[in-house]
């Protein structure tokens, strides 16, 4: 008999800068005093949120799940033939937001913007090399984003409304996209461990 096949928890993503992550973490930590206060009290009682660690802030292009090791090799050279396609871009991190509505945020992030829509093609692109490795189409439409914080329940809607409407153009700041990353995820009791496995350079 065969033994079980190995996965990985796969993704695909576009690191962000440090000073970029930085921002979105100050963005992060006055989020909270709108949401929570200062008294520890409150914060038990009032909502359930867990804010992304600093270290894994990302944009996430592609989420492939638990993928065999076997296709790693295939797959890197799907993400690859993409990133030879493409020029290096400058994108502006701008804007914030919640998923699915105001009144009933699940996800908090921040926007991306870019011009020369190119986040849009890499995405179809990767799409559709992946699909062409028989592994499954991707569900849910592309609308790219960074999560910054995941929501179970919140009382004080108003607090994160009112937050979010006054910061909704702010600019948190820009940077030079010059690759693609493929990273494994092992999820633990105290949050995700990310892995880069792999990360490909765009044309210059």
């Amino acid at each position: 008999m065969g033994g079980i096949a190995s996965t990985m928890r796969l993704f695909i993503a576009i690191v962000l800068e440090p000073d970029i992550r930085s921002a979105i973490a100050k963005i992060q930590r006055e989020l909270d005093q709108h949401i929570f206060g200062i008294n520890p009290a409150i914060r038990r009682d009032s909502a359930s949120l867990r804010w992304v660690e600093e270290a894994n802030i990302h944009l996430t292009m592609r989420f492939l799940g638990e993928t065999p090791d076997s296709k790693v090799a295939a797959i890197s050279d799907a993400i690859n033939s993409v990133a030879q396609s493409h020029h290096s871009f400058d994108m502006a991190i701008r804007g914030l937001g919640v998923f699915p509505a105001l009144q009933k945020p699940r996800v908090i992030w921040v926007g991306c913007q870019e011009p020369t829509s190119t986040l849009p093609k890499v995405y179809e692109e990767l799409e559709g090399n992946l699909v062409s490795l028989n592994l499954p189409r991707d569900d849910h439409p592309f609308s790219p984003h960074i999560t910054i914080g995941r929501v179970k329940f919140i009382k004080n809607v108003s607090g994160l409304v009112g937050y979010l409407n006054t910061n909704k153009d702010r600019l948190i700041g820009r940077q030079m996209v010059n690759r693609l990353t493929l990273f494994s995820s092992t999820l633990t009791a105290t949050g995700p461990i990310y892995k880069i496995i792999k990360e490909f350079i765009l044309v210059n």
